[in-house]
């Protein structure tokens, strides 16, 4: 009993067709593109906290410095209500 089963062919070894190195190709590059993303959006998110932080800090420098100037004036007053 003998039977034709047709043309056998093998696959090289360790080769890829060239759809599945084209998809391997698009996931490396989603990958790096979406990494770029979250780090633009880590950069942006950061340089909002410390612009927030420095402006918060000027103006409670700003409120300190108002504040030293009242209580000199009322030391100065009552240095000079003390000598009258």
């Amino acid at each position: 009993m003998e039977s034709i089963l047709g043309k056998l062919q093998y696959d090289q070894p360790g080769g890829l067709s060239e759809t599945e190195l084209i998809g391997i190709i698009v996931g490396v590059a989603l990958v790096f593109v979406i990494i770029a993303i979250v780090i633009i959006i880590l950069l942006v998110c950061l340089k909002r906290t410390r612009s927030k932080k420095r402006r918060e800090y000027e103006r409670l420098m700003k409120q300190l410095a108002a504040l030293e100037s009242s209580v000199r004036d009322q030391c100065r007053q009552g240095l000079v209500h003390e000598m009258l």
